[in-house]
């Protein structure tokens, strides 16, 4: 896979988090469906959060330590009053998203080709690699955005691509 298609999948990706969020009050964005799945609101902060990772990484700035400790791997997805609204993490899902377009045109084949900061599942141990695991990542918890509609009784999500986020 290239920078480009990967590039590409993030673009698409970031109108099916739009599409996935519509018509969600914050009030339902909060719903607990069971004690181990994540609300609406947690997912949608968890990939903001991961999207902000990937933007620290491409221009090697710090990571946004409030949306880590909130929605990083292994927190908590009980909520209260210190957590985003799911409109302001919406306006940081776009203000991200435009930061990403950017960082990934920019890339460098060497820094493709380089060892990653860290290593996850994916086989390509590459930056490349790393890069990739986070679109996959995306991908999934986009699908849980979508069955999490469904669940209260939203109409589905459209797949298609936004022209403006």
């Amino acid at each position: 896979m290239n920078i480009e298609a990967i590039a590409a999948a993030y673009e698409l990706q970031t109108s099916w988090f739009v599409h996935a969020l519509e018509n969600i009050s914050e009030e339902e964005s909060i719903t607990s469906f069971a004690e181990n799945f994540n609300p609406i609101k947690w997912i949608a902060g968890h990939l903001t959060d991961a999207r902000m990772t990937v933007v620290s990484l491409l221009t090697d700035t710090p990571v946004h330590s409030t949306y880590k400790k909130q929605f990083g791997k292994g927190s908590s997805n009980l909520m209260d009053a210190s957590f985003p609204t799911l409109e302001q993490i919406k306006t940081d899902w776009r203000s991200i998203s435009e930061e990403l377009k950017i960082g990934l045109t920019d890339l460098t084949n060497e820094k493709l080709q380089a060892k990653p900061p860290f290593q996850t599942s994916i086989p390509d141990e590459t930056f490349l690699g790393l890069i990739t695991y986070f679109v996959i990542h995306e991908s999934f918890h986009i699908g849980q955005l979508s069955i999490s509609r469904k669940l209260i009784q939203k109409p589905t999500m459209a797949m298609g691509r936004l022209i403006a986020v």
